[in-house]
């Protein structure tokens, strides 16, 4: 048994998704396992591939700060430190570099600034105003982490990352580590990318900020493989 843990955005959605879909599915029905890991909350997830015929085994979303089996039942959760998300997020709005600042808890998504936030978004306007302000962010605020993608700057708690959700998956199910693959284009998939056996994907695979992996064009090249 062999396990494919897979970023979603340009990794396994892209213009390749269908063909990905179709193999995955054969993956299991084989033995195998199939994760999501993804900087996506569950509700932005299911909105695309509740319209398809894929059910992964697990899914991470918010970038490992929370964790659902394959039923969407939540197994685990952590969530930022109240007090600071609200002042993170005060501070982000008085910017004016965010199109939108939002509390993203993984199952809704709010700009109440007292909610409980699994994640902290801010839709970029101008990538290098939104870079300042996450260098600002993560020298006052330590117990935070941070990063700039495509579109937004997101910010999560500083003990959760994509790698670690993956152990946590994998000491519940007594996987072992060289049975798993992982398959990412981006800087949050650095992590597990380099802890595990971890391949590149998509055109954005020679990464200069991501260790040299064998790369694919796509996720079902590596299926073939494998």
């Amino acid at each position: 048994m062999k396990v494919i843990v897979s970023d979603f955005d340009e990794t396994f959605y892209d213009a390749n998704f269908v063909d990905n879909i179709n193999l995955v599915n054969k993956w299991q029905k084989s033995g195998n396992s199939f994760v999501i890991a993804t900087g996506r909350g569950l509700h932005s997830l299911r909105n695309i591939i509740d319209n398809y015929s894929i059910k992964a085994d697990y899914y991470i979303c918010n970038d490992g700060a929370v964790i659902y089996d394959k039923d969407y039942n939540e197994i685990y959760r952590k969530n930022m430190d109240n007090n600071v998300s609200k002042e993170i997020f005060d501070y982000m709005l008085t910017t004016n570099y965010f199109e939108q600042v939002f509390i993203d808890n993984s199952d809704y998504v709010t700009q109440i600034s007292t909610a409980d936030c699994n994640c902290l978004v801010g839709i970029i306007i101008d990538r290098s105003k939104a870079q300042e302000v996450l260098n600002i962010i993560l020298n006052k605020y330590k117990s935070v982490q941070g990063y700039l993608s495509t579109h937004c700057l997101n910010i999560i708690d500083i003990n959760v990352d994509k790698s670690i959700a993956i152990k946590m998956i994998m000491n519940k199910n007594n996987w072992n580590d060289k049975d798993v693959y992982t398959v990412g284009d981006a800087i949050n998939d650095k992590k597990m990318l380099e802890d595990f056996n971890g391949f590149l994907i998509g055109e954005k695979y020679n990464n200069p900020k991501l260790r040299k992996k064998e790369s694919f064009k796509e996720v079902f090249g590596l299926i073939n493989l494998l």
